[in-house]
């Protein structure tokens, strides 16, 4: 993939500060994209428009206290998962 260099500090942000769980994702779409000739400025603003999935590693304000709201795990693998992304 021979991407421009002045698109490399934007893209590296948006898949810096994604949940980790979704970096396979976010890499995998990317590419799929650019193989459809879909420009890479559109696919960077796309990345920016990626919402967290409701009730996964989901950050909740309760007054002066955190919550990590991660109800949706129902398997030991995608609760270790969120253990592994915690302990980052």
């Amino acid at each position: 993939m021979n991407l421009k260099p002045k698109f490399f500090p934007d893209l590296l942000v948006d898949i810096i500060t994604s949940p980790i769980y979704n970096i396979y994702n976010i890499l995998s779409a990317l590419a799929l994209g650019y193989e459809f000739k879909i420009p890479i400025k559109d696919l960077i603003l796309a990345t920016r428009r990626v919402k967290p999935i409701e009730h996964r590693l989901e950050l909740k304000r309760l007054g002066n206290f955190y919550q990590i709201d991660d109800a949706y795990n129902s398997n030991p693998v995608g609760a270790k998962s969120a253990l592994d992304v915690l302990n980052t």
